[in-house]
């Protein structure tokens, strides 16, 4: 997946492009290190610059996706429209912190604190164990 797609207009044929890129944490760093940089190729052009982050997350591991998919639920019960990325587990003797960010689409109705507030409530319902470490990520383009 990708997130984060910026890009920095400074005039006729003057381009700066960022992108977040998510890798699979268990492929080799060196092979993914390759393919973000043939991406890096392949975007290149007269007056675009580009440069890619690697994020790497687990794609394998069966309680990850069981937090992801407990997460993306209760997203999906606040609003459908809510976004999520960079899903991490940290995985404590008594808590479960759950660290991502979520994509709030333009104008929307909740502030970053109550959504955070919901969302943490509708998880722990599920897992009291689980502390969120959320990020807040705009969506500044509207609809």
């Amino acid at each position: 997946g990708i997130h984060d797609l910026i890009v920095h207009n400074y005039g006729p044929n003057r381009y700066f492009v960022s992108v977040h890129v998510e890798v699979d944490a268990g492929v080799d760093i060196m092979t993914s290190h390759e393919t973000v940089d043939k991406i890096e190729r392949d975007m290149l052009s007269d007056g675009l610059n580009v440069v890619v982050h690697m994020d790497p997350i687990i794609t394998d591991d069966e309680r990850v996706n069981a937090m992801k998919k407990i997460t993306r639920e209760c997203l999906d019960e606040i609003d459908p429209a809510l976004r999520m990325h960079d899903f991490r587990v940290v995985w404590g003797e008594k808590n479960i912190n759950l660290i991502f960010d979520v994509v709030v689409p333009y104008g929307y109705r909740l502030s970053d604190e109550q959504l955070k507030a919901e969302l943490s409530a509708k998880i722990a319902e599920k897992d009291e164990r689980c502390n969120l470490v959320v990020t807040v990520d705009k969506d500044f383009v509207g609809e």
